[in-house]
Parts: structure tokens; sequence; C-alpha cells
């Protein structure tokens, strides 16, 4: 599926927020859209995504949102 794909509810609470972030952020979340069938499963993947991401230490984090790292508690906030 692709993000298009997305109720306006769920875009703006997984997408948008991300982008209010830092846009690094945004291409992980909008990447995973298209290994899942439909919203449910976006919305619960998005949530492991998230939890995963809080486990990461700061190197992993800069890679993951190349070199563009938000205030951790910041980083913290959007993806609770």
């Amino acid at each position: 599926m692709d993000t298009d794909n997305l109720s306006t509810e769920a875009y703006k609470a997984v997408i948008v927020e991300a982008e209010k972030l830092v846009h690094d952020l945004t291409i992980q979340f909008g990447v995973l859209a298209s290994s899942c069938k439909d919203e449910t499963e976006y919305l619960r993947k998005s949530k492991q995504l998230a939890q995963e991401i809080k486990e990461l230490d700061n190197d992993e984090l800069e890679d993951l949102l190349l070199g563009n790292m938000p205030e951790k508690d910041k980083l913290e906030s959007t993806l609770n």
C-alpha cells in the first residue's frame, strides 16, 4: 500500500507528526507503508517501529535519521 491509502486521521497521526520533528523520521514511516496490505497492518507496524526506534542507541539513531538528530525527549514524545 501507499501512504495515500491511509485515512486522514492515520496520516496525520503518523506521517505529519513525524514530519513535524524531522523529515528523515517521516521517510522511515513512509517506506513502511509499502510492506503493508492495509491501514490496520500499517498502524500495527508503525507502533512496532516506534518502539524499536526508542530502543536504539545514539549511534544507531544517527544512522537511521541520517545525522539529523532531534532532541531525545522530543523524539520520544513524537514516537509515543
